[in-house]
């Protein structure tokens, strides 16, 4: 448990050079979480004193920065951050056309589906209200 105490309280960074925005976006998307959490904090806690609650909403911000940072530059998880990066770039990704085609698509499959159960449900209704009227 100490490794991980010491790994929490480093301060220097793993590759800063490799995998910028996938680790950039990362510790960008863990910190929005952390503020949103102080920032829910400090709204929903109405009952006490304003400086305690925007001390503690501070300061869940603050780690919520801290753990961003640390998280990205944690070995493992900066080591995987590179690899996807990396794949990332060898995407070949749709163009503009392909996926408006693709989209057009799967709308329309999905509006039949509905409609096909619509009249499923429909029908399993009238079954039932007839097969109840019976009895």
């Amino acid at each position: 448990m100490s490794g991980f105490f010491q790994e929490l309280l480093r301060v220097n960074r793993y590759k800063p050079s490799y995998g910028k925005i996938a680790r950039s976006l990362t510790g960008i998307g863990i910190a929005i979480i952390f503020f949103c959490g102080g920032y829910t904090f400090h709204f929903h806690t109405s009952g006490w004193d304003p400086a305690v609650r925007g001390g503690i909403a501070f300061m869940i911000a603050a780690v919520g920065a801290w753990l961003a940072f640390r998280t990205i530059h944690w070995a493992p998880f900066a080591d995987f951050l590179v690899s996807v990066e990396t794949e990332m770039v060898k995407v070949s990704w749709p163009a503009y056309q392909e996926t408006y085609s693709s989209t057009v698509v799967v709308l329309a499959v999905l509006g039949m589906l509905a409609l096909v159960v619509y009249v499923f449900d429909i029908a399993w209704y009238l079954v039932f209200r007839y097969f109840f009227q019976i009895i």
